[in-house]
């Protein structure tokens, strides 16, 4: 009855044991008395251990995270469950490295738990009470913890987002969990799925930030996390230009629970700490406490797993147990080949190997707790060869969600994780979050709320950003406070829009170490096509000040009605260009000048030929804006004006001329004799001789323009419109 209760209480099996049916509600009590009893004899084993210095306590979080049970940042000390052999290591280790350590019974922390269990065995012991006895059932979510959805809630939420947002939002099976390959009377297991972000509309191999959540079933707000960015992604879509620009050109993909099987068992309060996934085979489900039964996922991928079983475990009943050999779970291989499905091997295969700096994705396996960013290696003290990359972005990260940034290797070395699989298999930008700082792995919904989901909301968008280029943008300046003064308006076409924002070099956390900033030294915006794509014009704008005040004016002349997306991005004395931020601007409709060469009679007897496409000035080389073509049957004409507005540095090195397209022949109308003021935008207007103009008819025209500086740079400068106008 001991076996067929254990799986009826916790959802798994036994071995290969066939069960039989599920014991009685009375049943299960009787025998979910008895496992409290055996986890109340095993608390003897829980320790607190002090340690003299930030530095070794941080350390000590990423090495004893499988034994910790809580955190207390302020004593520096850590709650956890240590063998004989782990408490006489970490005697060693602290010998060996030459750092204090205070190893005490953590009397409290028993007394506390001791009385949690005896309070669910007393209403146990109560006619059809159970384990959920007293939390509003209605309510929802994990009991006692309604802001963490279920399993099954989190389930059904995902795919009624890709029911809703089917243009940006897919929900795939990647997998199976082991109770899904493994199935018995108490549980069919689940599929290992993934939400796949972004506009399907839009084609191309697209940069990809995976979020991997749940590895550790105990750890309640990691997937609520992850969950909680889907929602904001999908419910702005359309509403927020950074985010619409995000889902349009990149993907964001959720495995919102790789071990859904273990979180089930941690929703019961009997088993909340639960660790590992639900494969009981290698124990036969003798561990006790049971909820040290099953594999640590997050010791059992494959990369370097053989070569050292520092900080993992073979033995199968310990909490950071690796499995029988490398990827040996369902659970770990659903991650892995997902992996290598979405992103190609960009690393070489020696362990000194650098990714190449153009590498694109970012992979984020979200845990709790600890309060921390880490980044590999996490097998070894040695630093990864792109670490210089990867402290830039995870002191990024660490800038937003107030954590500690560092390498993954704590007091000595752990072997099998995600991060490492992802950078050292495939050289993808890899991090692990550590959420929270409240010291437990049941973080209280409120301090949820309050700090752990805005602040990490807020990294997880900037990790969305960088995607494209995490080895190199997160060096750059941000771009903040981006505003447009159409205060959300829809303008007229032709208006002088104001462009506001500030940027700085300066957002890192420097807790454990410091980045170099500097001074912005560009700022340039781009319309509706973005940076990275063949044909953008950016557009130069002024900066003013260390901190990077950014001005600028959008000439609005010849944007089509509608909305569009204004892109922008700046750059440091480093020469490295940061993220794109982008604001939405709506162009009214209504009635506009005669169109390119339609020559239709205004009111004013005026005919207008007008090209409203924006085109980038290059040093050095004239170009050239497409023909407007004057028809033959156009009225005499008393006198033609040239109108063309440009955005340069400096325009006194402008040399631009109206140009038969067919001879070459033409007319100049500056020629180095602009306005030398640095990064203005002007409108120029000029009268065509009559011996020029006379001849436009029937020929196709265009303007002609060139850089005559010795800049290195592409683009200097925009043309942001030019028409042709006749008056009788």
């Amino acid at each position: 009855m001991l076996k067929n209760t254990l799986a009826s209480l916790l959802g798994v099996t036994l071995g290969v044991i066939t069960l039989p049916a599920a014991a009685t509600e009375n049943e299960q009590n009787s025998e979910a008395i008895i496992f409290i009893d055996q986890e109340q004899a095993a608390l003897s084993t829980i320790y607190k251990v002090t340690f003299a210095s930030k530095e070794i306590y941080n350390k000590a979080k990423i090495s004893f995270h499988g034994q910790m049970l809580e955190s207390h940042d302020k004593s520096f000390s850590l709650i956890v469950d240590l063998s004989k052999e782990e408490k006489q290591r970490l005697t060693d280790t602290a010998k060996q490295q030459g750092f204090k350590v205070d190893i005490q019974k953590a009397t409290q922390w028993i007394k506390k738990r001791s009385r949690e269990l005896e309070q669910i065995k007393e209403k146990m012991q109560q006619p059809s009470l159970s384990l959920r006895s007293g939390f509003d059932e209605s309510a929802g979510g994990i009991p006692g913890f309604q802001c963490y959805e279920t399993v099954e809630e989190t389930f059904a939420e995902a795919q009624q987002i890709a029911n809703k947002f089917s243009n940006i939002a897919q929900w795939l099976d990647v997998g199976n969990s082991w109770k899904k390959q493994h199935p018995d009377n108490s549980s069919q297991g689940y599929d290992i799925k993934v939400l796949k972000l972004t506009n399907t509309a839009i084609k191309g191999d697209k940069p990809k930030l995976f979020l991997n959540s749940g590895l550790h079933a105990r750890e309640y707000a990691t997937a609520p996390l992850a969950l909680e960015f889907a929602r904001h992604l999908t419910n702005n879509y359309g509403k927020d230009a950074d985010i619409t620009w995000i889902l349009d050109h990149h993907e964001v993909h959720f495995m919102l629970h790789s071990n859904p099987d273990g979180r089930k068992i941690a929703e019961n309060r009997l088993t909340k700490f639960q660790r590992k996934n639900a494969n009981f085979t290698e124990s036969g489900g003798s561990c006790r406490p049971v909820y040290k039964n099953g594999v640590d996922l997050n010791r059992n991928f494959s990369h370097d797993w053989e070569d050292n079983i520092t900080g993992a475990s073979d033995n199968a009943c310990d909490d950071t147990y690796r499995g029988l050999r490398e990827a040996s779970e369902l659970e770990t291989q659903a991650i892995q080949n997902y992996m290598r499905k979405i992103w190609e091997d960009n690393r070489a295969p020696n362990r000194t190997d650098k990714a190449p700096l153009n590498t694109k994705g970012i992979f984020i396996d979200i845990h709790s707790h600890g309060g921390l960013v880490l980044w590999p290696w996490g097998d070894s003290s040695q630093e990864a060869p792109n670490n210089k990359e990867l402290q830039t972005l995870g002191r990024r990260f660490a800038w937003f969600n107030q954590y500690s940034p560092k390498q993954a290797s704590g007091l000595y070395p752990t072997t099998g994780a995600s991060d490492d699989f992802a950078y050292g298999e495939l050289g993808v930008a890899a991090f692990t979050f550590e959420l929270g700082k409240s010291g437990t792995f049941f973080e209280p919904c409120e301090s949820f709320n309050k700090t752990v989901k805005p602040n990490n909301l807020k990294a997880l968008l900037y990790a969305a950003k960088v995607a494209r280029t995490p080895y190199m943008t997160p060096s750059g300046p941000e771009t903040l406070d981006l505003t447009l003064n159409t205060e959300n308006s829809e303008v007229e076409p032709g208006t002088q829009v104001r462009l506001t924002a500030s940027a700085t070099d300066a957002n890192f956390n420097h807790s454990n170490g410091r980045e170099r900033t500097q001074r912005i030294t560009e700022a340039q915006y781009s319309i509706d096509t973005p940076f990275w794509t063949a044909g953008h014009t950016a557009v130069p704008l002024e900066i003013t000040g260390r901190q990077g005040n950014i001005t600028g004016t959008i000439d609005t002349t010849g944007l089509e009605p509608g909305r569009h997306i204004v892109y922008v991005r700046t750059k440091d004395t480093s020469g490295q260009w940061g993220p794109v931020s982008a604001q939405f601007l709506q162009i009214k409709e209504g009635n506009t000048t005669p169109d390119d060469d339609n020559g239709d009679n205004n009111d004013n007897g005026q005919y207008i030929y007008q090209d409203r496409k924006a085109y980038g000035i290059k040093p050095g080389k004239y170009e050239f804006s497409k023909g407007l073509d004057i028809p033959q049957n156009a009225p005499n004409a008393k006198s033609a004006i040239v109108r063309f507005t440009v955005k340069h540095r400096d325009h006194s090195k402008l040399r631009i001329a109206l140009v038969s397209q067919a001879t070459r022949a033409g007319y100049f109308i500056l020629r180095n004799n602009g306005n030398n003021a640095d990064g203005i935008q002007k409108t120029y207007t000029s009268t065509i001789p009559a011996n020029v103009f006379n001849n436009l008819k029937g020929k196709n025209w265009q303007l002609a323009f060139k850089d005559t500086s010795n800049n290195s740079d592409p683009i200097t400068g925009v043309i942001i419109g030019w028409s042709i106008q006749f008056s009788r």
